[in-house]
């Protein structure tokens, strides 16, 4: 029978002769540990641990010497230019490190473009002396975040704010708030419909494709007096149905809306439209429907000055607006067929020139918007379109500053208060502004200017009619008296890349004191201004005016 022999280990660890006072060896246990008992280890300098001392060189302060004490020379300068104060110096001998062998040198700054810090030469060293540097900037305090405050809700809003938020969670594109009673809806209860997310529908074999939605949102039937500023943001929005509520004025940003298929602002206080709606009609591609009455518009009071000539009408497109009458043509994303609205131009009031105060300088003044309209109020005088009433003042001033040449788009503010009054319309405390400029001490004459200007801002902005120029004082204005049609375009190829198109127009109303809708113009300047018309122009290829 076998016996198993045992399994062989490993020979005990040998018992050193001494041990330091602060460990406690345990035999069979590899791990050295302190025992609970032992005192508290010596100073560095009596250190007796078991691993190999490393010795430092004198000439290096960096590391110590663990056996025999910490000898380290004393040096002096800076980090790239150490030198020994002393040859015999000791830490703890010598209290005076004494002179360095190297004389000092007065310390030069200079800048470094990278970096942007002073940093010494590489032949300096550092010194106590007084350094000249420049004086610091003067620091202000960093603005707080802004704090988004949510306004105080009536009934009316929080319930149009729960029909909002039900659209949103579900998905849902058609947005109905009409026949709520809602005398002011707060761009807090709208802003939910920008992040709108329409539900796919899944069918089978057919990949999933994210669409864009398809917002159609229902305010008629209200008593709204501004229109809701929030709206001009949503690019999506394809249905706008505002009508019979008690809007006095449309934003001229109203042209932001470049989707719109259906626009309806009918039965309204509406006294004019904002000239930035003839650019959306002609380059909103799906607005099909488009009602516009019945309003309070404004009429002219006589129509002997009327322009039936359509060069005429082309050359004035081109110069006052810098398009002509058919310049839809030439837009490559409709296709071959397509159906729009047109506006041609049938009379103008004469202009009215203001100055920086809002003050008039003009015969011709615009009827109050506070004021109640009446049947006389209502008609508007209308002006030769081949020549314009320009104020004395304002006369002397073109020929003096030769302004009278119009150029399009330039760039820059108008003048110095035109910035002065954007940088305070867009500035937080834009609403207590106008009060404060009416107090003692103060350019009490800008205030109702900055008060419109505020206005003005917070629907959006506007633009000068002739040079594109952001404007919120214009200097002038003008109301342009157009018939708007239903025009339906037919191209067809002809030879090479040529082609002929066949243009239909359609009045969208039968009533004679519907056909002339006014359309408000505005400019940044004097030089900003209708063009004249001159009989000579007629041709223009020939002239050369064109």
């Amino acid at each position: 029978m076998e016996v198993d022999e045992p399994e062989p280990t490993l020979p005990p660890l040998p018992v050193p002769d001494e041990l330091p006072a602060f460990t406690t060896y345990i035999p069979g246990e590899r791990k050295r540990s302190r025992g609970y008992y032992a005192p508290p280890p010596p100073s560095p300098g009596m250190s007796s641990s078991s691993d190999p001392a490393y010795f430092s060189s004198d000439d290096d302060p960096a590391l110590d010497n663990y056996l025999q004490g910490r000898r380290k020379r004393r040096y002096v300068g800076s980090w790239f230019d150490q030198v020994p104060a002393s040859s015999d110096s000791v830490m703890g001998d010598d209290t005076d490190p004494g002179p360095s062998s190297n004389p000092r040198h007065k310390r030069h700054l200079k800048r470094q473009p990278d970096s942007g810090v002073w940093v010494g030469q590489d032949a300096a060293t550092d010194t106590d002396g007084d350094i000249d540097l420049p004086p610091l900037a003067a620091r202000f305090p960093l603005p707080y975040p802004a704090v988004k405050r949510i306004p105080k809700l009536g009934p009316e809003e929080q319930r149009a704010q729960s029909i909002v938020l039900a659209c949103v969670d579900d998905g849902r594109e058609d947005v109905d708030l009409s026949q709520m009673g809602l005398a002011s809806i707060s761009d807090y209860v709208l802003e939910p419909l920008a992040g709108l997310t329409p539900i796919p529908v899944v069918e089978k074999d057919v990949p999933f494709v994210p669409r864009d939605p398809i917002l159609k949102l229902f305010l008629g039937n209200n008593q709204l007096s501004r229109f809701p500023s929030v709206l001009l943001d949503f690019q999506h929005l394809t249905v706008l149905s505002i009508r019979n509520n008690r809007l006095t004025e449309l934003p001229p940003t109203i042209a932001k809306l470049k989707n719109l298929t259906a626009l309806n602002i009918a039965n309204n206080r509406l006294r004019h439209l904002p000239g930035e709606l003839i650019d959306l009609m002609e380059s909103a591609i799906g607005l099909h429907t488009l009602n516009i009455h019945p309003n309070p518009f404004f009429q002219p009071k006589h129509r002997q000055h009327l322009l039936d000539d359509e060069v005429l009408q082309h050359i004035y497109e081109c110069r006052t607006r810098g398009r002509g009458v058919d310049g839809f043509l030439v837009d490559q994303d409709r296709g071959d067929n397509f159906e729009l609205f047109t506006t041609v131009l049938r009379a103008r009031t004469p202009v009215q020139f203001s100055n920086s105060a809002g003050h008039v300088l003009s015969k011709f003044i615009f009827p109050d918007m506070a004021q109640r309209l009446t049947d006389s109020s209502k008609q508007l005088e209308t002006e030769d379109l081949g020549s314009m009433a320009i104020p004395q003042t304002v006369q002397q001033h073109l020929e003096s500053s030769g302004e009278s040449k119009r150029s399009f788009r330039p760039r820059g503010p108008s003048s110095l208060l035109a910035t002065a009054m954007r940088v305070a319309a867009r500035s937080k405390d834009a609403e207590s502004l106008p009060d404060l400029l009416r107090t003692d001490g103060c350019p009490s004459h800008l205030a109702d200017p900055l008060e419109r200007a505020v206005v003005v801002n917070k629907m959006g902005g506007q633009h000068c009619t002739v040079c594109k120029r952001e404007t919120l004082c214009p200097a002038t204005e003008w109301i342009e008296f157009r018939e708007i049609r239903r025009t339906t375009v037919d191209k067809k190829k002809t030879a090479g890349d040529g082609y002929t198109a066949s243009i239909k127009h359609m009045h969208i109303s039968a009533r004679e004191d519907e056909a002339w809708v006014p359309f408000v113009r505005r400019g940044c300047s004097w030089a900003c201004t209708p063009n004249v018309l001159d009989p000579s122009d007629k041709n223009p290829l020939v002239n050369g005016n064109f």
